[in-house]
């Protein structure tokens, strides 16, 4: 390592979260912060603010300020960083003397095996599954809610509201989950049709509790 790196951060950045932690070479956490979503693909602009807002807050923790960014290497696991362009973009923007994305499954992938074959399911705003064997990796789902992660908040909530829309123009049976979540949105369709106007996979998140109470 660069004799100028003296702090190493790591940033584990989901649909609903960026929680980062600031080290030292030896891998003592010196301060940790948590944000809000930090899914690149979602909105590129909000997770560089969210990764950068939180990075800011773990130096305050740890009795540091981000004089110290030129001098530390940085590892960022994102939501997203398997997408298009969207690392490569923001890479762009990030102060650090190194750093490295890869996407949320990877570092999670790394953090509850090591090097070992294995595989792990990740289940949050989305959701996806990651195996290693040796060199070869296998992802499977983490595509976005819309098409994929079928396991994942957003998807659940949005699923959860399209169902009391069938509930309430009596396409399928009434139930205490549809008709809470109707509750919720004052009763009929027009709330949830102008939720979803702006919603982000979060927002759709917030509805899987109500999912999984029932």
């Amino acid at each position: 390592m660069a004799d100028n790196i003296r702090f190493l951060i790591g940033v584990d950045g989901g649909g609903t979260s960026c929680r980062v932690a600031v080290a030292s070479l030896d891998g003592t956490v010196l301060g940790e912060a948590k944000t809000g979503s930090s899914n690149i693909t979602t909105n590129l602009d909000s997770a560089a603010e969210s990764i950068m807002a939180a990075t800011s807050a773990a130096l305050t923790k740890a009795g540091l300020s981000e004089d110290v960014l030129p001098q530390s290497a940085a590892v960022l696991g994102l939501a997203g960083a398997n997408v298009g362009d969207f690392a490569k973009r923001l890479s762009e923007r990030l102060p650090f003397a190194r750093h490295a994305i890869e996407s949320d499954a990877t570092i999670a992938l790394q953090g509850a095996l090591g090097d070992g074959d294995g595989a792990i399911a990740i289940l949050g705003t989305g959701s996806a599954y990651l195996s290693r064997q040796g060199a070869e990796l296998k992802l499977t789902g983490g595509w976005g809610f819309q098409i994929s992660d079928l396991g994942g908040g957003a998807r659940l909530g949005r699923d959860a509201l399209e169902l009391a829309i069938l509930a309430h123009d009596g396409v399928v049976e009434a139930s205490p989950l549809t008709r809470e979540l109707l509750d919720a949105f004052k009763g009929g369709p027009d709330g949830i049709v102008l939720f979803v106007q702006t919603a982000k996979p979060a927002d759709y998140g917030r509805h899987a509790p109500t999912v999984l109470h029932h």
